[in-house]
């Protein structure tokens, strides 16, 4: 009979503990007291922090009312390929026709010079945290794995 570790091997579970990411590579952050206790590991590369730093000073040039940028997904999980798009959450003090526009141009702008494709997702703070749409998958992900920049 198969030990354990084998019948969960069998089953489809790799029950085997997952390597530690390098020292250097580790960043602990727990999130602004919006999930106390929650910590998560997030490795967003100085490369990537450096090209969502470049689009947040672009789109405030253009006068976009930010009022928080989180980088989520794979960059920000730091399991990223070089293929990856650079999804960032931005909370706005206001979000119309216009703003989206601006968005749009700065993000084509910023991720053409950096070989990125910048992904956006626009809300506002009463969105987010007041209105049924903070209880979506989505919106609680980004949250748990949003890296503030």
């Amino acid at each position: 009979m198969p030990s354990q570790a084998k019948a969960a091997a069998v089953n489809g579970l790799n029950l085997a503990p997952r390597p530690a990411r390098p020292p250097s590579r580790q960043m602990w952050y727990t999130f602004h007291g919006r999930k106390a206790g929650w910590e998560v590991i997030q490795v967003l590369q100085p490369a990537d922090r450096e090209v969502a730093m470049r689009f947040k000073a672009r789109l405030m040039e253009l006068g976009v009312p930010i009022i928080e940028m989180l980088v989520f997904g794979s960059r920000a999980r730091g399991d990223s390929s070089p293929d990856s798009d650079l999804d960032v959450c931005l909370l706005l003090g206001e979000v119309n026709p216009l703003i989206r526009d601006a968005i749009d141009r700065a993000a084509w702008e910023c991720g053409f010079e950096a070989d990125r494709v910048i992904t956006t997702v626009e809300y506002t703070p009463e969105e987010i945290y007041r209105s049924p749409l903070r209880h979506s998958p989505f919106v609680q992900t980004i949250l748990r794995e949003g890296v503030p920049v």
